[in-house]
């Protein structure tokens, strides 16, 4: 009976185990993604619901989603597809990009949650989209990476974006956050300002690149702004 070198359950908990010291370097991780592709305007933008109060507590929110978004030159079908797999990457030559061994999406994602979302497009309104789920993979429900496929962004998280989208560009979401050490909006915002402000200076001080923070809650189905920095 043939035997696998390593078992997916193993591995996957092994992957998620590795190498990030918190969630804002796995973020810097994604920003570093987007400005190797090209992105000049990029939105950290964090998703949260507030929980019912009680007799004896007060309502409170927490943290369900968290999204980068650039206007980056996006990624055709291939390169999507391409993105999600563990080990490859298309900048594997630049020395200068964190992400050029390919772990830089994936790695950085299901270090702090148990699904990631992305979109991609290279044209306005040519949204395409794929996902890895962590509780899927460990099933046996996800062999292999979805092809990418024609897919709108949620209303609920577009609304929160805006309404609009970049002509180009990458929109990637985690959600089923298990692993996140800090619980609100403000949290994420408090201590991924100062490790992004150190790793990415050069382009901050220099005005290449714009990184924008929102903080948005779920009112009535949909994601509002209710804070930006």
């Amino acid at each position: 009976m043939d035997r696998p070198f390593i078992r997916g359950q193993v591995a996957i908990d092994s992957m998620r185990d590795n190498g990030f010291l918190s969630a804002a370097h796995a973020l810097a991780e994604l920003i570093d993604n987007s400005i190797q592709s090209g992105a000049d305007r990029i939105e950290l933008i964090t998703f949260e619901k507030r929980s019912e109060g009680s007799a004896t507590s007060r309502a409170v929110k927490r943290i369900e989603k968290i999204g980068v978004l650039d206007n980056g030159s996006g990624m055709d079908s291939e390169t999507l597809h391409l993105a999600l797999e563990f080990g490859a990457s298309v900048n594997r030559k630049d020395s200068q990009g964190i992400g050029k061994f390919g772990m830089g999406l994936p790695n950085s994602s299901i270090s702090q949650c148990k699904h990631v979302d992305v979109w991609s497009w290279t044209e306005p309104g040519e949204y395409k989209y794929t996902y890895l789920d962590i509780d899927e993979i460990k099933s046996g429900d996800l062999e292999s990476i979805p092809e990418p496929i024609k897919k709108e962004v949620p209303a609920d998280i577009l609304a929160a974006l805006g309404d609009s989208l970049p002509s180009t560009g990458t929109l990637v979401v985690w959600s089923k956050i298990d692993r996140c050490q800090w619980k609100t909006g403000n949290s994420i915002y408090k201590h991924t300002q100062d490790v992004v402000g150190r790793m990415y200076r050069y382009y901050l001080d220099g005005e290449k690149v714009s990184i924008r923070f929102k903080s948005a809650e779920l009112k009535n189905s949909l994601y509002i702004v209710n804070e930006e920095h």
